[in-house]
């Protein structure tokens, strides 16, 4: 395992979080790809949401697209892909895409119970709490 080239596919809620991580991996030695989930600014109506059924009412809301996400890195040619805290389920079309070896580090639904989840930041209502 002689990586050199890291890809980090994030969440865009975490993306303090990221930048913490990009930063570590640099300062051991890594050339870092960073990707957020919302990369490619596909806006939610494309689907047929109205403003409504979204989460930001007032403005344009990108979907989440990790299928962009793992193509941008198979594209960057990197060594070896991480996941921060992809949803349940992008983390699957994630993997289901990329050609390179991936670690997935915690989920949005792991991090609940840690320091790491912030959902005033990520703005994901929480069932039942």
């Amino acid at each position: 395992m002689n990586y050199k080239r890291l890809g980090l596919a994030f969440c865009t809620g975490l993306a303090k979080e990221a930048a913490i991580v990009e930063t570590l991996l640099k300062t051991r030695g890594f050339e870092v790809v960073s990707v957020v989930c919302k990369a490619g600014r596909t806006p939610k109506s494309l689907l047929g949401l109205s403003r409504d059924e979204t989460i930001f009412r007032d403005e344009t809301e990108s979907m989440c697209n990790p299928v962009y996400q793992a193509k941008l890195l198979n594209h960057e040619k990197t060594d070896f892909n991480i996941l921060l805290g992809l949803c349940v389920g992008h983390d699957s079309l994630f993997s289901n895409t990329r050609k390179l070896p991936s670690r997935s580090w915690p989920s949005r639904t792991a991090l609940r119970a840690t320091t790491l989840w912030r959902p005033s930041i990520c703005r994901i209502p929480i069932s039942g709490r």
